[in-house]
């Protein structure tokens, strides 16, 4: 059985892995990972658009969000939208400018995980979705604090 001190690691060379294989796009487009990351998230089209939102699911600092989020609004990548129904919310929008370097970030990521899974067949491949949902979903309960909602506006 995988002892923690073993799974640790390994997340850890992924995320490194992961992070050189986005460095083209990032060069080309002049982005930061962060600045990478939130393309990527609202990219994914969730109904999940706000700066908060994008800090609690991808596990960035509010601050770092914050000023990403006004580099890519210089940049022409993002535009802000007040929530007509609770003025409080302010959502983030993509820009057509946008949609270059979201498909360079699929195709980064496609490219990635197809090396990554590499060798594996398709029932491994199964089985490690499972697994990593599940373990997604035990990490969220351990972080989460009592009484934090996770619903997006």
């Amino acid at each position: 059985m995988l002892e923690l001190a073993e799974i640790l690691p390994l997340a850890d060379q992924v995320k490194k892995l992961y992070v050189k294989a986005c460095r083209a796009v990032c060069k080309k487009y002049g982005l930061t990972q962060t600045e990478f990351y939130i393309l990527d998230f609202l990219g994914e089209e969730t109904g999940c658009d706000t700066a908060n939102e994008i800090s609690r699911r991808r596990q960035i600092k509010k601050a770092n969000v914050s000023t990403s989020v006004e580099r890519l609004i210089k940049k022409g990548y993002l535009r802000r939208r007040t929530d007509p129904d609770d003025r409080r919310y302010i959502h983030l929008e993509l820009t057509g400018e946008a949609a270059a370097p979201v498909d360079e970030i699929r195709q980064a990521q496609s490219d990635f995980f197809s090396r990554f899974s590499d060798g594996l067949s398709s029932e491994e491949l199964r089985v490690y979705k499972q697994l990593t949902e599940k373990l997604l979903l035990s990490a969220g309960r351990t972080v989460r604090q009592p009484g934090e909602r996770g619903i997006c506006r």
